[in-house]
């Protein structure tokens, strides 16, 4: 019934379903549509991507899947490349590997793709899973 991923947006009495990977802005033009132009993304920078705002998010949320970093950087994929793979983005690939290098974060295989995790606070048993993987213990 639904692709993957599925958003379902909400404002007030209205309603709206996004499917698939959407980017920032398709996203934030979905959100003012819904909300008749109410609501309106933060322009503060954190969207600007470099080590500092790519460590914030994963520490953050604890976890991020490569594809959920490119929509909130709003990175292109290289052609023909899938969305779940490091190395579908090649600038965040560099970000993430300097954040491996200085033992900020881990990445791990799962499902069919990698996720990146926080290795400064443990959170649940995934992570765990994902620090072992990672051989930190």
């Amino acid at each position: 019934m639904y692709t993957f991923p599925t958003y379902k947006l909400e404002y007030g009495e209205e309603d709206m379903i996004v499917r698939g990977f959407a980017t920032f802005e398709t996203l934030c033009r979905c959100v003012s549509q819904i909300s008749y132009g109410d609501v309106k993304p933060v322009n503060d920078d954190r969207e600007v991507l470099n080590a500092s705002n790519v460590k914030q998010f994963i520490m953050e949320y604890g976890t991020a899947y490569p594809v959920e970093l490119a929509t909130a950087f709003s990175l292109r994929r290289k052609n023909g490349a899938t969305a779940l793979n490091i190395e579908s983005y090649p600038s965040l690939s560099d970000i993430v590997d300097e954040l491996i290098k200085a033992g900020e974060v881990a990445m791990a295989p799962k499902g069919n793709g990698f996720i990146i995790y926080n290795l400064k606070k443990k959170q649940n048993d995934s992570q765990a899973r994902g620090r072992e993987l990672a051989g930190v213990v």
